[in-house]
């Protein structure tokens, strides 16, 4: 059994490619090490949305100032983190990171999305769906490589849906912990065209800013909208709804677990990469950057998939082949934490 704590170096707010999905798996493995008695710690740059959702799930934060440079980071976490895990889901960083911190800290993890630096942590996780943001130039061999969907991280609360109803009455829309690149109004925009009564399910993250905006496209909408704000149970959410809406982030594939069928609006390139992904493996339908293409034509591809129940009972089957729930237990088999 582990002794000492786990350190989660992290950060997360309403900035383009920060977000808040970094914040929100350190909380779900943190949460995991908590039922198996393990404590956790944040380190986190004082970025007020990220830290205020660490602080509301009640673990404890060490808030590094925003301007410390690198070389002053590792020295503090050599000294705070010594002989311990520390966890490290942020960008910005290079190999040197790695190379000063194995030799202090029992364990150093890196969660990687895109596949693009050749890092070198004792376990490198790159949970992607899509192989192509897997293609390390060089893998080191003092590094374990933990890749793919297996390990992705689902949350609790999460279960599959049963069936599939051919009449969509209710469409979720959750494009994220902050949408700093701003797509829900066009998101809504674009539901308030459709010629279909149906009601709208919108979920807003904790950091989400643009709130003005998006009250007053609900207020006018032809559709009934339900505004959800920092919800608990996006589980349950994604289960009760018959369509949904989302960036191709964690999750679009959380949505492929329940079997909920959607579509995705990928709002920066890695999520473009998922969706183009995920559309040809026929889980999803990719809508593309709804900003840059004429309405008509998303709309189009919106009642395509709106009026083809069949098609829509497929995307779901094959959908839920893609997620298991057992991403969590292989991360903690690899760590060596196991049942108390």
């Amino acid at each position: 059994m582990l002794s000492g704590e786990v350190y989660f170096r992290v950060d997360g707010g309403n900035a383009y490619s920060l977000g808040m999905g970094h914040v929100y798996r350190c909380l779900k493995t943190a949460d995991c090490l908590k039922d198996k008695g393990v404590a956790s710690v944040f380190i986190m740059k004082d970025i007020k949305g990220g830290i205020r959702k660490v602080e509301e799930n009640v673990y404890p934060v060490i808030k590094l100032p925003l301007n410390l440079a690198l070389p002053e980071e590792i020295d503090f976490l050599k000294e705070r983190c010594s002989g311990q895990i520390l966890v490290t889901d942020i960008r910005g960083i290079n190999n040197s990171y790695f190379t000063q911190l194995n030799g202090y800290c029992s364990k150093t993890v890196y969660f990687d999305d895109l596949g693009q630096h050749d890092f070198s942590p004792h376990i490198l996780i790159n949970p992607a769906i899509d192989p192509n943001l897997q293609r390390f130039k060089h893998r080191y061999l003092s590094t374990r490589y933990l890749l793919g969907e297996k390990y992705f991280i689902l949350g609790k609360g999460f279960k599959r849906r049963r069936n599939i109803r051919k009449t969509i009455k209710t469409a979720m829309v959750s494009l994220g912990g902050a949408d700093p690149a701003n797509y829900t109004p066009s998101v809504l925009r674009i539901l308030d065209r459709l010629k279909y009564n149906f009601e709208i399910m919108l979920i807003l993250g904790p950091v989400f800013e643009n709130f003005k905006e998006v009250d007053d496209l609900c207020r006018k909408s032809t559709k009934r909208v339900h505004i959800l704000r920092n919800v608990s149970n996006m589980g349950e959410l994604m289960c009760a709804a018959d369509i949904a809406f989302v960036s191709g982030g964690d999750t679009a594939l959380e949505l492929a677990y329940t079997g909920t069928p959607g579509f995705i609006v990928p709002t920066i390139k890695y999520e473009s990469d998922t969706a183009a992904y995920l559309e040809s493996r026929r889980t999803f339908v990719n809508l593309g950057d709804i900003k840059k293409k004429r309405k008509a034509e998303t709309i189009e591809k919106i009642e395509d998939v709106w009026e083809n129940f069949y098609m829509r009972k497929e995307f779901s089957r094959n959908a839920k082949r893609l997620i298991d729930c057992k991403g969590l237990l292989r991360i903690m088999h690899a760590l060596d934490i196991g049942e108390n």
